[in-house]
């Protein structure tokens, strides 16, 4: 098959490394695949390195304002790579793909939205004639309350022993943080050593919830003072997040690293993951925390709790609940063998259910279906 994906940005975003995770493995079964994208190119290395066409279509970010010159680049695309089925990773994307080739199969991977854009997403999917799939059963849900009643459940894979391998010391003695910095794009705060340390992988946005995981740090800094928050991603939020941090007297124990290309490493420097998020599909580094064996603190949000189970792999908290989320990085930092517990716990539950293979397998049979439906009634 000619597969054309279609995503706003190539981010480190799960979404984005969820784009490249699946391009590759796609291209590495043999198909000719191209990945579009706008804005933002932070992947276009790994795909390059995967033997992945690639192609930036704007330098804006994917909006109404840029959407009509959007939609000319992904027609010329279109014209060039001659695909046979379009693969669009957000609803806007799937806008720009229907507008850009109306006549090509298409298939729509939703990640997480707003309860408040579920009605307007439905009503959107439905104008594009897309075939519909969700990263968990909570946002396929949504969507179906609003009149989109086939939308299938495609959970994200990562790919365990690429992630296993980016962790892995080389013989200098190098840590996996020495690593991540190495990886770092853009200036670095100084790295502060210590334990315990806990890594939250998220952009600075109002949805993450980094606010509320600064304000709730000061209880775990005055019980262990020489914890380690280390803040991975960069966003809107990083300026006041600082300064929450100074205020709260809690600046010097919390390391801002920036955006890395790939944070395995840093992800594999923690004793436990926090994700605080205010709403999630079902994330990703999650599931990278598990494949490395880490476990993970994260707010019943989305299809969080699908794989976040508290008490077996990891703690789970009600979001926008400082006092509760320190009450659970506190358990954490305290318990060594529950953090292994259930990190190992974790790891099984990733190698089962949410390998990048299996996830491939399904995309390709979904994809593989639409041309041939395509094909079959074009005779």
């Amino acid at each position: 098959m000619r597969i054309l994906f279609l995503t706003p940005t190539l981010g480190v975003g799960g979404a984005e490394r969820l784009v490249v995770a699946e391009s590759a493995a796609l291209a590495a079964r043999g198909h000719d695949v191209t990945v579009a994208f706008g804005a933002v190119d932070v992947q276009g290395a790994a795909l390059a390195e995967a033997g992945v066409a690639h192609r930036m279509v704007s330098d804006r970010r994917l909006g109404a304002r840029s959407l009509p010159a959007w939609v000319r680049a992904v027609r010329r695309l279109v014209r060039d790579t001659r695909p046979d089925v379009l693969y669009a990773h957000s609803v806007t994307a799937a806008i720009v793909a229907r507008a850009a080739a109306p006549r090509l199969p298409m298939l729509v991977t939703v990640h997480g939205i707003p309860s408040e854009s579920e009605q307007r997403a439905a009503r959107i999917l439905r104008v594009v004639r897309a075939t519909v799939s969700a990263v968990s059963e909570q946002t396929a849900a949504g969507l179906r309350r609003h009149g989109l009643p086939d939308v299938e459940v495609l959970p994200p894979g990562v790919d365990l022993a690429a992630l296993r391998a980016a962790t892995d010391r080389p013989p200098r003695g190098q840590s996996a943080a020495d690593i991540a910095r190495e990886q770092r794009i853009g200036p670095p705060d100084e790295p502060v050593a210590g334990r315990p340390r806990f890594v939250c992988v998220a952009r600075q946005e109002p949805e993450k919830g980094v606010d509320v995981l600064i304000e709730a740090f000061p209880r775990v800094v005055a019980a262990y003072p020489e914890a380690v928050l280390a803040l991975v991603g960069a966003g809107s939020q990083m300026p006041a997040n600082k300064a929450a941090a100074a205020a709260a007297g809690v600046r010097p124990r919390v390391e801002f690293m920036g955006v890395l290309s790939n944070p395995a490493p840093a992800i594999a420097d923690g004793d436990a993951i926090v994700l605080p998020s205010r709403r999630e599909g079902l994330p990703v580094v999650v599931l990278e925390a598990f494949a490395l064996e880490r476990p993970v603190i994260a707010t019943c949000v989305g299809g969080t709790p699908d794989v976040v189970r508290d008490g077996d792999t990891g703690w789970l908290v009600p979001p926008e609940d400082p006092a509760a989320l320190a009450t659970a990085l506190l358990a954490a930092a305290g318990d060594a063998g529950a953090r292994e517990a259930r990190g190992a716990r974790g790891a099984v539950l990733v190698a089962e259910r949410y390998s990048i293979d299996a996830l491939v397998d399904r995309v390709e049979a979904l994809l593989g279906g639409l041309v041939g439906r395509r094909n079959g009634s074009a005779r």
